[in-house]
């Protein structure tokens, strides 16, 4: 049985990853794991892949791809015209869904945090931090969020639908 542990998220890089090794399929050894970005096929580790994500031209497109530790990267500004117009309208969705459930539930302090779990770790991530991942990330994965009342937790979970139809916790 996995330990898991609770973590602090300080930016939309960590939050990323936190995601992509979510959505893995093999989750097991993801920490020290070689990856390998697409397209322009470079293998990194976990440190340099958090760097990259969080130095990438944004906002950018982030696919998490059937091989095991393998990432698809686009930049929308790498994207012609039309794609990008595509591509923009998607992330303003995101952006508008987010920010209308979070104000529906009443929940308008910057400072609140939101819970993001997964079999391994809970991962706490401040509002600001999950806002500003709507605006650089996109990904074409279901994601939802929702009010919970558990005592001494944040009062709104983000939750990914993985790729055996399951939701993080």
């Amino acid at each position: 049985m996995r330990t898991i542990t609770h973590h602090f998220m300080h930016n939309t890089a960590e939050l990323t990853l936190a995601i992509i090794e979510f959505l893995q399929t093999d989750p097991a050894g993801l920490d020290a794991a070689e990856w390998t970005v697409w397209p322009h096929f470079v293998r990194v580790n976990r440190q340099a892949l958090t760097n990259i994500l969080a130095s990438m031209p944004k906002p950018a497109v982030v696919a998490v791809l059937a091989e095991p530790h393998a990432i698809f990267l686009l930049p929308f500004a790498d994207t012609s015209t039309s794609v990008r117009a595509r591509m923009e309208h998607e992330r303003q969705n995101q952006q508008g869904f987010f920010a209308g459930k979070y104000a529906a539930m009443h929940n308008t302090a910057a400072d609140s945090r939101i819970l993001f779990g997964t079999p391994a770790r809970r991962l706490e991530i401040p509002y600001p931090i999950v806002a500003q991942w709507m605006s650089e990330f996109l990904m074409a994965t279901p994601w939802t969020i929702l009010q919970h009342t558990i005592k001494d937790e944040p009062p709104v979970r983000f939750r990914i639908r993985g790729p055996d139809r399951k939701w993080s916790t």
